[in-house]
């Protein structure tokens, strides 16, 4: 076991990471959130301490633990995404622990940042559809990227839509959240 990798350090790394400029705020929020709920969790009834090693943690017992009263079983897209974030809130760790050792290393150390992630997502490219059909105006298909591999098409959006257009389908899309 290491103090180095040890929940009390990951906790304190995820409390920089809101502040880091290569992660979006709320990314940020939902990987720091899941990961804590999760290493508060209990492992076959005791409370993980905080000195263990989080490389030594087993991600499936603490989803399970974690889920173990709940009212319903959580659905797959769940489990899935704690584990996400919980294993991207390690990667980010490690490779800052790892970063960290090298600076202490070298003799002229640098400010440590840990690497940025680019994820890249299949888009349909925006374009204008037929004008006749839609009479005198000109309009497009917006794709909006809701989730990981998920893009929604609103197919007949004018090119010179106004603000309170743009509300009036915000506020109508907003009915259909669930709300968390």
């Amino acid at each position: 076991m290491s103090k180095d990798y040890s929940i009390g350090e990951l906790r304190e790394f995820l409390d920089t990471l809101i502040d880091n400029d290569d992660l979006n705020l709320s990314t940020a929020r939902n990987i720091k959130n899941s990961t804590i709920l999760l290493i508060n969790s209990y492992i076959d009834g005791e409370l993980v301490d905080e000195d263990t090693d989080v490389r030594e943690l087993d991600v499936d017992l603490l989803i399970t633990d974690h889920f173990r009263n709940a009212e319903a079983p959580p659905s797959t897209a769940t489990v899935q995404a704690y584990k996400s974030r919980y294993l991207s809130a390690i990667e980010r760790f490690l490779d800052y622990k790892k970063a960290e050792k090298k600076m202490s290393d070298d003799e002229h150390p640098v400010r440590v940042v840990p690497p940025r992630i680019r994820r890249s997502f299949a888009s349909k490219p925006v374009t204008v559809l037929n004008s006749e059909v839609r009479g005198d105006i000109e309009t497009i298909d917006v794709p909006i990227p809701i989730r990981p591999g998920m893009i929604l098409t609103i197919p007949g959006i004018p090119t010179d839509l106004t603000n309170e257009e743009a509300e009036r389908i915000a506020s109508i899309l907003k009915v259909y959240a669930r709300p968390k």
